[in-house]
Formats: C-alpha cells, structure tokens, sequence
C-alpha cells in the first residue's frame, strides 16, 4: 500500500503493519537521510473519507516522533526534507521509544480526513508561532546588544574627540575592547543578553 525512498538509495516497499491503521518503514543509516519520498504504490486507494498522517521518528538526543505532512486519494505522494525533523519535539499517535543506533522509522497513520486536517493546520500554526517566536528573540537580542555597544562606546567619548559640528568621538581600541569583553561574558553565560 505504501512506499518510499530515501534519496540515494533503493525505493523501500518493506512497510511493517504495527496496527490496524498504522504502518513503520525502519530507516537504517537515518544520520545520512537529508530527504524522503513517501507515496502509495496504488494497490488500495484509502476509503472514502480518509487519509494519513506520515510521520518521522528521530531517536536522538530526545526519541520523539514528528508530523511531517499527509497522503491522500488526491495528493498519493509527497516529498519530505528531514533536517528540522531531526530535533523538533511534537506529539504522535505511535508511542514509544525504538531501539538501536542511528535507526529511524517512518510512520504513516490513517485516519478520518477531517482528523489528518485539523494536524496539519495545528503542526502549521505551532512552526509558525516558534518563527514568530525567533524573530522576536534576534531582535530583543540585536537590541540589547546595539545599545550594549552604545552604552560602552558613549562612556569613553569626551569634549576632547569632538569636532567642529560637535560630534563626539572615540578610539577603535574602544570597540576592540567592547568585543572582548563581551565575548568573554558571553562565554561566561550563554544568556548573557537575554536577561532582562
């Protein structure tokens, strides 16, 4: 009923039934797998009104499973690029931890149509909201560290380095001083300027 492929290798058809409605590819050598393929092999169409859930299981550092997308009637393959799906926590239907190595395994689940949607749209709105989220922290940090600079430099200006439009100035050591300074807190603590 199901394929894939991971690129670079032999098309996989060796698809394991763990349930009624869900089915494991073992995915050896999964460190290497950059993308994959999954698809139906058009055997078995899915009944009217479902569809499946396809997911990726990463053992390491945290075992997790991950919601990568869906299959459908209309949509009966899809192309999947695994590199966030190696260390982004998210809940899953398949449970438990697997054994052994570097091994990892696709899951597809096949459920009510309306269940596969209302997945995806929340797995959307939750990468979504985590962008949102980084952005927000680079620019609460981009501004702490500008007026970090600002603060140091502005202490070391005086009457003496201005010109004739008043404009005060500093030395370059002074910003040569700033960055070793701050690498060193930095170093010190990682959330150096994250604190409020």
């Amino acid at each position: 009923m199901f394929g894939c492929i991971v690129a670079g290798r032999l098309i996989q058809t060796d698809v394991k039934q763990v349930d009624s409605n869900k089915y494991v590819f073992e995915l050896p050598q999964a460190q290497d797998i950059n993308h994959i393929v999954v698809f139906m092999t058009g055997t078995m169409p899915f009944p009217d009104g479902y569809a499946a859930t396809v997911h990726f299981y990463w053992p390491q550092p945290i075992p997790d499973w991950r919601l990568l997308g869906m299959l459908s009637n209309d949509k009966p393959s899809a192309i999947f690029k695994l590199a966030n799906a190696k260390s982004i926590p998210s809940d899953s239907p398949f449970g438990g931890p697997m054994m052994g190595g570097v091994s990892a395994e696709l899951g597809i689940s096949i459920e009510p149509i309306d269940q596969v949607i209302a997945q995806i749209q929340s797995s959307e709105a939750v990468i979504a909201s985590s962008k949102a989220s980084t952005m927000a922290n680079a620019e609460k940090i981009t501004t702490k560290i500008i007026e970090n600079l600002y603060n140091y430099c502005s202490s070391f200006s005086s009457s003496l380095l201005t010109n004739e439009r008043g404009e005060q100035f500093f030395p370059l050591k002074v910003i040569q001083d700033w960055h070793n300074n701050t690498l060193r807190k930095v170093k010190t603590n990682p959330n150096y300027f994250l604190k409020d």
